[in-house]
C-alpha cells in the first residue's frame, strides 16, 4: 500500500512560519510560538531650543560692588565767570560706597525774543546735572566718577545787546582719585572771545 503523503501546516503571525508534521507522528502537535511585536524603540529626549543669551549690562567701575556700609559726599562747584558779576553754582550728593547717586537741579528762565514791549516769551532750561559714582579705596582715598552737564545764562553787560546769552556744557571725567576731603579742579575753560571762563571743581568726603 502506497505510504501518504505529509502533510504541510502553515501557520502565520506577523510573518509567515511553516511547520511540517508527518502523518503518524506520535503525540500531540507541539503548540505554536506565538510571535510578540517587537518593543518600539526607545524614545531619545530631543534637546530644545538654545537658551537666549542675555546681554550683560555695563557697570560703571565704582557701582561694580558694595565694599563697605559707609557713604561718600560728593561736591560739586562750578564758577562762571562773566560781567558783571561771577555765577556760582553748587551741587551735593552722597552716594554708597561702590554706588552711583545722582542730583539735578534745573530752572526755567523766561526770555523775550525781543526787546520790544509785547514780544514773545520763550523759556529756556537752566541748570546743573550730575551722576557720580564713589569707591573708597583701601588707602582711604576715593575713586569718583563724574559725569555732568550745566548750563547758564549770561545777562548783558555795559554796552552789550540786551538779550541774555546763554552756554551748554557738558564732562565726562573718567575716573579721579581724591583725597578725603580735600577739592580738586576737574576742569577749566576760557572763552578768549567773550573772556568768559568758568571751573568746575569736586570733592569727595567719606561721611563717619
Amino acid at each position: 500500500m502506497p505510504r501518504p503523503p505529509s502533510i504541510r501546516i502553515a501557520l502565520v503571525f506577523a510573518a509567515a512560519i511553516a511547520v511540517t508534521t508527518p502523518l503518524g507522528a506520535q503525540g500531540p502537535p507541539p503548540p505554536a510560538t506565538i510571535l510578540q511585536p517587537a518593543p518600539p524603540p526607545e524614545t531619545m529626549p530631543q534637546p530644545g531650543p538654545p537658551l537666549a543669551t542675555i546681554p550683560l549690562p555695563t557697570v560703571p567701575m565704582a557701582s561694580r560692588k558694595l565694599v563697605s556700609e559707609r557713604n561718600v559726599l560728593i561736591e560739586v562747584t562750578i564758577t562762571f565767570k562773566a560781567s558783571p558779576k561771577p555765577s556760582i553754582k553748587t551741587l551735593s550728593l552722597v552716594a554708597a560706597d561702590g554706588r552711583q547717586a545722582s542730583g539735578r537741579a534745573n530752572i526755567e528762565i523766561p526770555v523775550a525774543s525781543s526787546t520790544a514791549p509785547g514780544s514773545q516769551v520763550r523759556y529756556r532750561t537752566v541748570g546743573f546735572n550730575v551722576d557720580a559714582n564713589a569707591a573708597i579705596q583701601a588707602s582711604g582715598r576715593i575713586a569718583v566718577e563724574l559725569k555732568m552737564n550745566f548750563s547758564t545764562v549770561y545777562k548783558p553787560g555795559e554796552g552789550e545787546p540786551q538779550q541774555p546769552s546763554f552756554s551748554n556744557n557738558s564732562l565726562e571725567s573718567g575716573t579721579i582719585v581724591f583725597e578725603d576731603a580735600k577739592p580738586i579742579v576737574v576742569t577749566k575753560t576760557t572763552d578768549s572771545e567773550s573772556g568768559r571762563e568758568y571751573t568746575v571743581e569736586a570733592k569727595a568726603t567719606i561721611l563717619k
